[in-house]
């Protein structure tokens, strides 16, 4: 988010704050498929981040998401699936 501006983090959180968005991952729960995904990906070097994003997609199966990071374009949720950035 601070490639879009400085105050990206902060709004981030904000949005938060306004129950606009909710973290629905433990990673205590998910780092064997997590960790998996780290290898899958590791030749784009996919973020921890990124790798619980894709984590959830799996888990909500939800194929939108709202990004600026064109990866996204290559990461597959669910074995094959491709995520349908908004």
């Amino acid at each position: 988010m601070r490639t879009v501006g400085p105050e990206g983090p902060a709004e981030v959180l904000a949005l938060g704050r306004k129950r606009m968005y909710e973290i629905s991952l433990s990673l205590a729960d998910h780092y064997t498929e997590v960790e998996t995904l780290l290898r899958k990906y590791r030749k784009q070097r996919v973020s921890l981040a990124d790798a619980c994003l894709i984590r959830c997609a799996e888990l909500h199966e939800e194929p939108r998401i709202l990004t600026f990071d064109s990866d996204f374009g290559i990461y597959r949720w669910a074995r094959n699936r491709s995520f349908v950035a908004l």
